[in-house]
């Protein structure tokens, strides 16, 4: 890739380097031994989406996974990858994607991390949106394990829009961090971010989410919004919903909820003849229904819906 695309790269790294501040970034780009670089040239639209795999059996080698993601002006890409760590290893995986989109490209991205089972896995998404550039990203994960991931968007071309989503299911002493950074820095761009976590047991949940407007992008539209919902008296959320705005014509909003199942719904469940389980998988189907109907790549909803049945069976 460094032969054949070395200046494309070299300028794309050193604007990377200067803007991060993520030690964990650093770190990859230290231990990385193998990486990968994705080009789609202008123009191609590809119809049959792009899987990545990652898949981790030693327990004594730290995976960093990295990933260059450029797609051409006016090019489109159905991305999907999913992390595998194999049963009872505690192993850990500190991967970073950088994704640039070039003028009218559009990117489709999802990631599903429900294969980490034990160990620790830290993924990072770094991307850059150039003129009417549009990326949608989910990100799915449902385990015990901690899990952090880091997002940070750069809206820098003029009617770029992003659409952030994400769903998390974690339990026992399982974690769950979410860190975003959406970043307008030129007029009429959009970003749109929906996050949600069904927490139980004595599992943690973290949404640090900031939408930054600079002075230069006037006739912003930015909306963001988090949902927690705890089961059991341990389960704990954090949620910090942020704006900092310095452009004077802006439309922006953001909300955060954080609460355990409705008393009143419960109720309202079990008075027709349901047990309190399944009640409660019922608000927990629900809950999660709207994110996968609305924001999932079709094909996959079927896959995100049996994994929540999955992972409410073994928390019976």
């Amino acid at each position: 890739a460094f032969g054949l695309y070395g200046p494309l790269l070299k300028k794309r790294f050193e604007k990377s380097v200067a803007k991060e501040s993520n030690p964990f970034v650093f770190l990859n780009n230290a231990l990385y031994e193998e990486g990968l670089f994705l080009y789609v040239a202008p123009h191609q639209k590809l119809k049959t989406p792009l899987e990545l795999v990652f898949i981790q059996t030693d327990a004594t080698v730290a995976s960093s996974p990295k990933i260059d993601l450029f797609l051409g002006k006016e090019s489109e890409l159905t991305l999907l990858s999913s992390s595998i760590q194999k049963e009872k290893i505690e192993a850990w995986s500190n991967s970073a994607m950088h994704i640039t989109l070039e003028e009218g490209s559009k990117l489709t991205h999802v990631n599903d991390t429900s294969g980490v089972k034990t160990g620790m896995s830290l993924q990072a998404l770094r991307a850059e949106l150039k003129k009417e550039s549009m990326l949608k990203n989910f990100v799915f994960s449902a385990s015990a394990s901690p899990l952090r991931h880091d997002l940070q968007v750069f809206l820098t071309g003029e009617n770029a829009k992003a659409e952030l989503n994400g769903l998390h299911l974690t339990k026992e002493k399982g974690q769950a961090h979410t860190h975003i950074l959406v970043q307008h820095a030129a007029p009429h761009t959009q970003s749109f971010q929906r996050y949600k976590a069904v927490v139980e047991n004595r599992a943690r949940a973290h949404f640090c989410g900031k939408i930054y407007v600079e002075k230069e992008a006037q006739k912003t539209d930015a909306y963001q919004l988090n949902n927690m919902l705890l089961l059991g008296k341990n389960a704990k959320g954090m949620s910090q919903p942020q704006l900092e705005i310095f452009a004077d014509d802006v439309k922006a909003s953001h909300g955060a909820t954080c609460a355990r199942p409705s008393a009143e719904e419960l109720f309202y469940l079990r008075a027709r003849g349901l047990s309190a389980t399944d009640a409660n998988e019922q608000l927990v189907k629900a809950f999660c229904k709207e994110l996968i109907e609305d924001h999932v790549y079709a094909p996959l909803k079927k896959h995100f819906k049996g994994l929540i049945e999955e992972f409410l069976q073994k928390g019976r």
